[in-house]
């Protein structure tokens, strides 16, 4: 409870009050008024939506559906626990779906076959689906479209008479952080150099018209022409290429960090080893900030703010990294752009496998450094950093 107001406080500070109060609401409406109740059932059961069979609608595969990695699932367990204990899942490489005369609403970014059935790929991956975000696209309809145009438009299974895009891949984020916008959204791009997309109307990336400047600067270096961005509304799509959502694979990373680094120059003064400080954030800051300081400028680590740089410096700054140590964020997305660094990161008294994935998958020795909880920040064990740098790092 005392951690639940001290993030309202913080948000408070950052957000302001009309900017706090309307993602409250919006919160409770969801949740509490749309999603958990009975009326919402029975909104499923008369309107019979259900899942499309993707198998139907498969078209290419990157490596015929070949496991690529096993990853435990992405969740949050105690500091006791250890990742290497947990229980390993495969992770297969991406695959490409295709579906004619179909829709897709924005917001919420869900897209549905000329049926009714909701394509899910455009909303959640399998797993993610299954926890509850299946229970949560009918609620999203009604809050982003209102309850007479979502019952209007479910009620209608014709195909549409004319279409207002052609051909189009949705690159349309849930989450809109560091991590999701890049590793889960900006990896469908890949497809774009696939055979299966070389046809004389090349797709339209379907973005949101309100991406964050930061966003639009990713664009720009990966040189992504053809960008439709898609207002608030209910879009006819002739086709319709769906990427399998995320986890990211081995070659989604690879294909990212190679398109960003190819477009990004290489500056051999920057600083080898690298903390991400997490100071302007409004949770998992260190509150022991002058100690840990103190103890990697000892190891030769200098501290950013990674919120106060472009994406392309982040870009280059990781490029030449060696070593990166930092809290649970989204600023440790960049190590993608790293060649063979370690990992260190700190967490308070529980700690997510993420990034552990992420280092993971793209074969790098990865640390975790646990110390205490202090409401939403964190107190980093200063012996344990120490020994921990001591073990991994050379002289």
């Amino acid at each position: 409870m005392r951690a639940a107001v001290t993030r309202l406080i913080r948000k408070l500070q950052s957000g302001g009050i009309n900017s706090t109060a309307h993602s409250l609401w919006k919160e409770l409406y969801l949740i509490e008024i749309l999603q958990n109740n009975s009326l919402m059932k029975k909104l499923h059961s008369r309107y019979e939506v259900a899942p499309a069979q993707k198998d139907e609608f498969r078209v290419s595969s990157t490596s015929e559906g070949e496991i690529d990695s096993y990853l435990p699932a992405r969740t949050w367990i105690d500091k006791s626990e250890s990742f290497e204990e947990m229980e390993m899942k495969p992770v297969s490489e991406p695959e490409l779906y295709s579906y004619k005369n179909s829709y897709l609403c924005v917001p919420p970014g869900v897209g549905f076959t000329a049926e009714k059935k909701v394509i899910r790929d455009t909303f959640a991956n399998e797993i993610v689906w299954n926890r509850g975000r299946g229970k949560t696209w009918l609620p999203s309809l009604i809050y982003y479209h209102g309850p007479y145009q979502t019952d209007q438009f479910l009620r209608t299974k014709t195909t549409p008479s004319e279409f207002d895009i052609d051909v189009g891949i949705p690159v349309l984020p849930y989450w809109r952080n560091y991590y999701h916008w890049t590793l889960e959204c900006l990896t469908k791009l890949r497809w774009l150099d696939h055979t299966y997309c070389h046809r004389e109307e090349s797709p339209k990336v379907l973005v949101p018209s309100n991406l964050s400047s930061w966003m639009e600067e990713s664009l720009e270096i990966l040189d992504v022409e053809n960008i439709h961005r898609c207002d608030s509304d209910i879009y006819s799509v002739k086709e319709l290429l769906v990427p399998k959502s995320p986890p990211p694979s081995r070659a989604d990373c690879q294909w990212i960090r190679k398109q960003m680094r190819s477009n990004v120059e290489e500056n051999e003064q920057t600083n080898k080893r690298i903390y991400i400080s997490r100071e302007n954030a409004n949770r998992r800051r260190v509150k022991n900030r002058a100690t840990v300081g103190n103890i990697l400028a000892d190891f030769g680590f200098q501290s950013y703010v990674l919120e106060e740089l472009s994406v392309e410096r982040q870009v280059e700054l990781f490029t030449q990294a060696e070593a990166i140590v930092g809290p649970h964020g989204a600023g440790l997305t960049n190590m993608v752009y790293a060649p063979d660094p370690v990992v260190i990161e700190l967490f308070g008294e529980r700690k997510k496998t993420s990034y552990y994935r992420l280092a993971k998958l793209l074969e790098f020795e990865y640390k975790d450094v646990c110390g205490e909880s202090s409401g939403v920040d964190i107190v980093v064990d200063p012996d344990k950093l120490k020994r921990t740098l001591i073990e991994v790092l050379p002289n």
